[in-house]
């Protein structure tokens, strides 16, 4: 199965790029567009932080529709958090999997959805600022001046490394 991993074109933020991130652990082969056009969001496999919807049956990971649901990060983790330490893990007997879901959703995940929604509790129960660190280095990946083929290759880079904060974090 080819696996089309489609997110918004222009500046990508932490939200998205985490989302993708877990996916793409998931899914090692799977190859990303960045676009808004419909024709070729409906025939990507998967959709994160983008076609102002969430159906999880129909692998659609949008928050922006709704403004009670936590970022694309949140929504992606809360579907796959389980294949993603599968993936990063294989079958281990001896790792409580609950609470390192619950670990990585609280320090991580939270917060960048609590800033990139503006729920600012997530801010005050996060003081050391992950987002603000985290966050920023995503956005440092950004160079959207350069024309969308490096804005794609930033993009990835920006992929793999929060592919690798999330395996550290678990």
């Amino acid at each position: 199965m080819k696996v089309v991993i489609a997110t918004h074109n222009g500046v990508f933020h932490a939200d998205d790029v985490f989302g993708c991130a877990i996916l793409k652990t998931i899914w090692p082969e799977a190859t990303f567009v960045r676009t808004r056009d419909q024709d070729l969001l409906d025939s990507a496999y998967i959709r994160v932080d983008v076609g102002g919807k969430y159906d999880p049956h129909t692998r659609d990971y949008d928050h922006h529709q709704n403004t009670s649901l936590q970022a694309a990060c949140n929504l992606v983790w809360a579907s796959f958090w389980p294949d993603f330490l599968i993936e990063v893990h294989g079958h281990p007997n001896d790792v409580n999997v609950e609470a390192v879901m619950a670990h990585v959703k609280k320090t991580l995940l939270d917060p960048i959805s609590g800033l990139d929604c503006n729920f600012t509790q997530y801010a005050e129960e996060n003081p050391i600022g992950v987002y603000k660190t985290v966050g920023q280095a995503i956005m440092d990946f950004n160079r959207v001046d350069m024309g969308d083929k490096v804005q794609l290759s930033q993009f990835e880079k920006a992929v793999e490394f929060a592919s690798q904060v999330l395996r550290n974090c678990t």
